[in-house]
């Protein structure tokens, strides 16, 4: 499941590479001020997202898992589960979901992966917010933030797949060790740099020095495909009866992390939202130890997931690995 993860998160990333470049490239060149620049950049992700939401609506309909359900039970000639499920409503289902999202909340497993999903969210807008307006723009320009981001996206689809390969073979505590120090390595660096050379004067040397920008970009692309593949894997080793409701809970709580960091983002210096960084960091490996060691190994095999033929479809069957 980690390299599923990691692939999935390799392709992902990966548009960054492309999409950060022809930003820095645009903005240089793409106008005669930069009120023009931004317009053209602007025109230009409009026309590809719009290409993206064309391609997307001429995908074909997905059989839904009701219609697969359906289709096992007449195969099987289960009259009761067909009836039970014509008397289903979609407002039933809706609230049915609900509730299975919100009963997960009592489980003392997912409430101590909760501080891991909010720091997911939490450190990627840490590197589209905080880096870039605070060390970036004010090193180099506005105009070389995709160019140092090129970095972060390329370190960050190569270690998603190097860690989930590495996460399946050996540990997936690999992931906590390694996203804390590098997050660690660079929260360090920027208080001790800037507190030794002042602020203003890092920045400056920073500039001339664009290199330390680039690695410090990089080592935040590893730190990040730690902590994006981490919160799914787990979800899906630890909630492998619940999967929709435990990824839900990822999804949500990352968005909320997200959320936090964009709305303190302008009213507190650099070096206080580090700290609060790393308080939250150290929190969620604790917790996630807490949970390995004390409740549910989080190295345990996921089930095997095997599919049986109903009619012409595949019909999910989820079966246990034999150890």
């Amino acid at each position: 499941m980690g390299l599923f993860n990691g692939m999935f998160f390799c392709i992902f990333q990966g548009t960054q590479i492309v999409g950060n470049a022809l930003s820095s490239v645009i903005l240089m060149y793409g106008g005669k001020n930069k009120k023009e620049a931004r317009l053209v950049l602007f025109v230009t992700f409009l026309v590809i997202a719009s290409g993206g939401v064309a391609l997307f609506l001429l995908l074909g309909k997905e059989e839904t898992q009701e219609q697969k359900q359906n289709n096992l039970a007449k195969a099987r000639g289960d009259e009761e589960a067909l009836l039970a499920q014509k008397k289903t409503s979609p407002i039933t289902a809706v609230f049915h979901n609900l509730g299975r999202v919100a009963k997960l909340l009592l489980d003392p497993k997912l409430f101590l992966m909760i501080p891991s999903m909010f720091y997911s969210g939490m450190e990627q807008s840490f590197v589209f917010s905080d880096f870039t307006t605070d060390v970036i723009q004010p090193a180099k320009g506005v105009n070389w933030i995709g160019f140092v981001l090129v970095a972060f996206g390329a370190c960050d689809a190569v270690g998603s797949v190097i860690m989930g390969k590495l996460g399946d073979k050996f540990s997936k505590t690999l992931y906590l060790l390694v996203g804390f120090l590098c997050h660690i390595s660079v929260f360090a660096f920027l208080v001790i740099f800037f507190r030794i050379k002042g602020k203003d004067d890092a920045l400056d040397y920073m500039g001339d020095h664009i290199w330390i920008l680039f690695v410090l970009s990089g080592v935040l692309g590893v730190a990040d495909s730690c902590w994006t593949t981490f919160p799914p894997v787990i979800a899906s080793v630890l909630f492998i009866d619940n999967t929709e409701a435990a990824f839900s809970h990822v999804k949500f709580w990352q968005a909320l992390g997200s959320v936090c960091v964009f709305v303190w983002s302008g009213h507190l210096a650099l070096e206080t939202k580090i700290f609060i960084y790393t308080g939250v960091l150290t929190v969620q490996v604790l917790c996630v130890c807490i949970l390995h060691f004390g409740f549910h190994s989080i190295d345990e095999k996921e089930h095997r997931v095997e599919y049986e033929s109903v009619g012409g479809d595949a019909v999910r069957k989820p079966a246990p690995i034999n150890q």
